[in-house]
């Protein structure tokens, strides 16, 4: 295998009892050939003095402070390596993740950037060890970032890139408060740049309650604004086009139950702020019919979080604005196509009938539902009802 430069950028903020570790995991890589540039972004911690131990082993570059991207594309400007890579300073590489992303790369010519899986770990207690694994078409990368929407499809720790994609997508965007990654990697898709992956995992993201990417208020406007770029890029697919409105509606049907649930409101405040972010998913009143399930399904949970008991009339108190009156059919349909589910997964056939039945008739379409056609089908034969296979 050749031995390409490889170049890793660490952003770093305040960040000394953390950032030994990800320094730490690029100097154990089994690929050699890695220049290490660590940007700190105005630390006023004891980073530096961190930093300096590490003498000629790393590339230290210190700037005033300017935020994540700021630091990025400052390590970007000096980076002199054929691939490049990031790593958050309280993430870490696993050893081979280098050499097996590089000699990915060397056979395979036709791609940009290569991605692999990743583990999870909270950061205070190291317990949650989670493995999170794509399973995602990397020939339509474009739309599988934007229907990850708000959380964003992988970490920036991910992928390894060719030095030449930068002749596109030169930057971060340091307009963006949060998110600046899914609009980088939004670009590299635009810009035409080919995906790939390698089904191991080669990292792992430390998460912790104080990422950035928590805060809430940031991710509204940031995911406005990333979206606006992608849906006016003059090079966007057609079939990407044709999901605009579902795209744009996402961000808010996925804030509204986390909204909901951390405000201090009560009940009719929470209705008003439902209300709020369902006009925002429907202002133009799309057809939903075609819609993803995963689109609406925050909406409705947040309406049975608020009354499972009567949750018909929270939902049409939420969609009072929304004059479309197919939209609300589809939505009251839906409802009860997840009340039906519910009934079912409590072993109450009666009740799995009698809303398969409702949702029938705010629309005849939901036939098409298979899950819902099977537990129908379970629920009338003389049988105990059997757990689902997700169950």
């Amino acid at each position: 295998m050749d031995t390409p430069k490889v170049s890793v950028i660490i952003p770093t903020y305040n960040r000394a009892k953390l950032v030994c570790r990800s320094i730490d995991s690029i100097l154990a890589q089994t690929y050699r050939n890695i220049e290490l540039i660590v940007v700190d972004d105005g630390s006023t911690d004891d980073t530096l003095a961190v930093l300096s131990k590490y003498g000629d082993q790393i590339k230290v570059i210190e700037q005033a402070n300017g935020g994540v991207s700021k630091a990025r594309n400052v390590g970007l400007k000096a980076a002199t390596g054929d691939y490049i890579g990031f790593l958050d300073s309280d993430d870490y590489y696993l050893p081979t993740k280098i050499e097996e992303q590089v000699s990915y790369l060397c056979d395979h010519f036709n791609i940009d950037i290569v991605l692999c899986n990743w583990q999870y770990i909270w950061v205070h207690d190291e317990t949650i060890d989670l493995e999170f694994k794509l399973k995602c078409s990397m020939k339509n990368i474009l739309n599988e970032i934007l229907w990850k929407d708000i959380y964003g499809l992988f970490p920036p720790i991910v992928p390894l890139f060719r030095r030449q994609c930068l002749e596109k997508v030169h930057e971060f965007d340091t307009t963006l408060a949060v998110r600046e990654e899914q609009d980088f990697w939004l670009r590299m898709a635009l810009a035409g740049y080919q995906f790939g992956m390698i089904e191991k995992i080669l990292c792992v993201y430390v998460d912790s309650k104080d990422s950035k990417g928590k805060n809430l208020d940031r991710v509204e406007g940031a995911m406005m604004r990333i979206l606006n770029k992608v849906f006016n890029h003059p090079e966007l697919p057609a079939e990407t086009a044709r999901l605009k409105d579902e795209i744009f509606a996402r961000t808010p049907l996925h804030l509204v139950r986390p909204m909901c649930h951390r405000s201090m409101a009560d009940r009719a405040g929470k209705i008003e702020i439902a209300r709020s972010y369902a006009n925002k998913a429907f202002q133009n009143s799309p057809d939903i019919t075609n819609w993803r399930t995963d689109t609406i399904l925050q909406l409705l949970y947040l309406v049975l979080d608020l009354d499972v008991d009567d949750p018909v009339p929270v939902l049409l108190e939420i969609l009072s604005d929304i004059p479309d009156e197919n939209l609300r059919s589809n939505l009251l349909s839906q409802l009860h196509v997840v009340l039906a589910f519910r009934a079912y997964s409590e072993r109450k056939r009666l009740l799995v009938l009698k809303s398969i039945l409702r949702a029938f008739q705010k629309n005849m379409k939901i036939y098409n539902n298979q899950g819902l056609l099977s537990i129908m089908i379970r629920s009338l034969l003389p049988f105990p009802l059997q757990p689902l296979e997700n169950e």
